[in-house]
């Protein structure tokens, strides 16, 4: 498929350059057969926790410091506090893949090969969009999504440069790091050849708490660290300018290759968050509203990173926890780059949308409603969180940011 211009007289909204959703140039409904045999499997969705920095602060452990130095950190976090669709997430996890530099490389060869005279033709010639970084393809409601780090970077307001490293089990070995991660990050008597977070010092187990729940989540266990995020912790400690970017979308791209390579049942899905950011940001949670599906973007919330993550790490025992103004759930932080932009939708923009439910539905696959005695249930949990708020000052506990279904 060709590049198709958002708009003529703007270059800056190119699908999928920088735009990494066809919402603004579609012409008629896409889709893509699914990724992943759901028979006998579940979804598991693995949620990014916001921070209570004020609440950390407060009690001894002013961490938003190594996170406010650069716009790609503070804008992430910031990000985080916001609502997440389930339903949207779910259908785009198991309808995703990853391409590759190497796959266009051997696709492009192949069509050359197919024909005499092929190989002197452009990419574009032979059909092809010439691809010159990682990328992974899916769909939401009808409209085609293609995410690299590039247009994540675009469409999220966080730069797409900075420091990067990353290596191997074998490779670590040989980090040029090593000492002063043991130095600066563990306790006295400790090394970083330990994995647990408990060899830390106070602050970075903290920082590691963030690194698992809220940059890198879905870790199998919540407990231990890998080379690389070991690294993080010291590149956060050291305040490095990374790149936000290629990080997030390096371990999306991996979530979403171990999804199709796994045989176990339960599939964690990650960056839900993320994800519906991106979708508010390109018009499809708009677009889903005025062709009347609300069913489709109920929104739940992760649990956040407060005090009562520092108590359930015993890492309150001499203080007395100090209280603080809760952390009020905020809806999308800005208007969307569909308003912002003045972008036009096109009026088959609603008509996608239903083609798309109608075709799931006539698949077999149709998305998923949320039962009636759990929708009930989750208002009651959302206006007992709310009667809450004012009194506790905060969310219950900071472990629920996992929702399971099937």
């Amino acid at each position: 498929m060709t590049s198709t211009s958002i708009s003529d007289s703007d270059s800056l909204f190119t699908f999928p350059k920088n735009f990494p959703i066809n919402t603004a140039a579609c012409k008629e409904m896409f889709s893509t057969d699914l990724s992943l045999k759901m028979e006998g499997k579940s979804l598991n969705l693995v949620m990014e926790q916001p921070v209570d920095f004020d609440s950390l602060e407060k009690n001894h452990f002013d961490v938003l410091k190594f996170f406010s130095n650069h716009k790609g950190s503070f804008r992430y976090m910031h990000l985080l506090n916001g609502p997440i669709y389930p339903t949207l997430v779910k259908d785009f996890w198991i309808r995703s893949k990853v391409k590759t530099v190497e796959d266009y490389d051997k696709e492009l060869d192949a069509r050359r090969e197919e024909k005499a005279g092929n190989e002197v033709k452009t990419p574009q010639e032979l059909g092809l969009r010439i691809v010159e970084e990682t990328e992974v393809h899916s769909v939401v409601c009808g409209f085609e999504v293609i995410l690299t780090a590039s247009n994540l970077a675009k469409v999220l307001s966080i730069p797409n440069e900075g420091f990067y490293y990353t290596c191997s089990h074998n490779e670590a070995k040989k980090s040029v790091f090593l000492k002063t991660i043991s130095r600066q990050c563990y306790d006295k008597g400790k090394s970083c050849e330990s994995n647990r977070i408990g060899d830390l010092k106070p602050t970075q187990r903290v920082l590691a708490k963030i690194i698992l729940n809220s940059i890198f989540p879905g870790s199998e266990n919540s407990d231990q660290l890998s080379w690389d995020h070991r690294h993080f912790v010291y590149f956060l400690t050291r305040k490095y300018d990374i790149n936000w970017a290629k990080y997030i979308f390096d371990h999306l791209g991996k979530a979403v290759i171990n999804t199709q390579n796994q045989a176990k049942t339960n599939i964690p899905v990650i960056y839900q968050r993320l994800l519906s950011e991106i979708f508010y940001q390109c018009g499809v949670i708009d677009i889903i509203k005025a062709a009347g599906h609300d069913f489709l973007v109920r929104e739940i919330r992760a649990s956040t990173i407060s005090v009562h993550t520092l108590s359930h790490m015993n890492l309150l025992s001499e203080h007395k926890v100090k209280p603080s103004d809760s952390l009020v759930p905020q809806s999308h932080s800005e208007p969307s780059m569909v308003k912002k932009w003045n972008i036009d939708i096109p009026t088959v923009s609603s008509g996608i949308v239903n083609q798309y439910i109608q075709l799931l539905d006539n698949l077999g696959e149709g998305f998923e409603i949320e039962k009636e005695e759990l929708k009930k249930k989750r208002r009651r949990l959302e206006k007992a969180y709310e009667s809450e708020v004012p009194n506790e000052g905060r969310h219950p506990d900071s472990r629920g940011h996992r929702e399971g279904s099937s």
